[in-house]
């Protein structure tokens, strides 16, 4: 018989965080017949979801911590206290397997205690993002010392290390981690395959609809779109005349601040605001190109869930992103890929992109057996096989 099997992860439905969902496919999925998940999220249900609220001890601790060290001081983050209670909580169904999410990394220190309390565990510790080597950490010296001790210990303690890309374990465990490598598995991201709804057919005279749907903050803007556009619509002025752009998601700063804003057409860009989980896959789903773009850089180990659930919707893409797991990902599905520094590349990818956006019908685009690999049911039985095999373990 399979043994216990406990997911430990902060956030889970009805959060609607991208780390919540991806927890809930998989464990929607899994065939584990002894599975349980502990959270913090208040109204989680589910006879097998174990919330754990904020304690008055762990309350104090995030108060005192805040009042003290404040956030840039936060090893690893925030919700440290909280690991605690979720170890105990996690320790009393007695599991055979734990898996901890992160984000937060203090998933991952709950993990760690529980490791450290019982010799018999098997853990498997799961990173969507990458620790101390991420580019988008706003630390200090001690901190930054801080999160690479923490993080080597549960890189050493923990039986099995999941990432989300094969180019997230060369920069983890790169160096003197090396040795480590043999503990790393590669697991993507997943879509849930029935939650889009099947896109209508074009109405004659209706705009070409690109989409992007995500955040932009600090140096991630929709720059290098608004200079691709530019550059298309310079060199063939009809090339946008049907086009109509939709940004979603939170934005740090207007749109008409952007860089290259000024040089559109009246009109083209419309910022659509903030919209729930559920209704960003129907914006999907009715795209006729979808978008993804990421800051300038030399190499980008993310694989964002949003680009998972692009694939999921079945419609053209296109990503201005840096060369690294994205821009692979969009190449096997049979999208188009520049750099976000490669003004010229950008204008020619986004013009292949909209003349074949306007040739497709429809039906389901993309490579079909990229999209059946990162569907939910497919990951969540590679998630089950590595959770025996570890729990299978002397």
């Amino acid at each position: 018989m399979t043994p216990r099997t406990v997911y430990l992860s902060y956030v889970f439905p009805p959060d609607a965080a991208p780390r919540a969902v991806q927890v809930a496919r998989l464990v929607r999925h899994s065939a584990l017949p002894d599975l349980h998940v502990v959270c913090a999220t208040e109204g989680a249900g589910g006879e097998r979801v174990h919330t754990v609220p904020w304690g008055p001890l762990a309350r104090a601790r995030r108060a005192v911590r805040w009042r003290t060290i404040r956030s840039r001081l936060l090893a690893p983050d925030a919700f440290r206290p909280w690991a605690a209670d979720a170890a105990r909580a996690a320790a009393a169904l007695r599991p055979r397997v734990l898996v901890t999410f992160g984000q937060p990394m203090s998933d991952h220190l709950a993990g760690l205690r529980l490791r450290r309390r019982r010799a018999d565990l098997r853990w498997i510790a799961h990173f969507s993002d990458p620790w101390s080597a991420n580019p988008f950490r706003d630390e200090d010296a001690v901190a930054r010392w801080t999160n690479r001790r923490l993080e080597r210990a549960v890189l050493e303690r923990a039986d099995a290390l999941v990432f989300t890309s094969a180019e997230t374990v060369d920069l983890v465990l790169g160096g003197p981690l090396e040795r480590l490598r043999h503990k790393a598995h590669v697991l993507p991201h997943c879509y849930e395959p029935g939650a889009y709804r099947a896109p209508a057919p074009r109405a004659a005279g209706a705009p070409l609809v690109v989409r992007h749907l995500g955040a932009f903050y600090g140096t991630r803007t929709p720059a290098a779109l608004f200079a691709a556009l530019a550059r298309v619509g310079a060199e063939r002025p009809d090339a946008l005349a049907d086009v109509r752009v939709e940004l979603y998601g939170p934005m740090e700063r207007p749109l008409d601040t952007v860089p290259g804003h000024d040089r559109l057409p009246p009109g083209l860009v419309h910022w659509g605001g903030v919209v729930p989980h559920e209704r960003s896959l129907e914006l999907m789903a009715d795209a006729d190109l979808l978008v993804v773009l990421d800051a300038p850089a030399p190499l980008s180990v993310f694989l964002p869930s949003k680009l998972v659930d692009y694939v999921g919707a079945r419609r053209p893409l296109l990503a201005l992103t840096p060369p690294g797991a994205a821009a692979a990902l969009v190449a096997r599905a049979g999208g188009w890929v520049a750099a976000p520094g490669d003004p010229a590349a950008c204008a020619a990818a986004l013009g292949s992109a909209l003349a074949a956006a306007r040739a497709a019908g429809p039906g389901p685009w993309g490579a079909p057996e990229v999209a059946a690999e990162l569907a939910a049911p497919a990951v969540a039985a590679r998630m089950d096989a590595l959770v025996r095999t570890v729990g299978e373990a002397a």
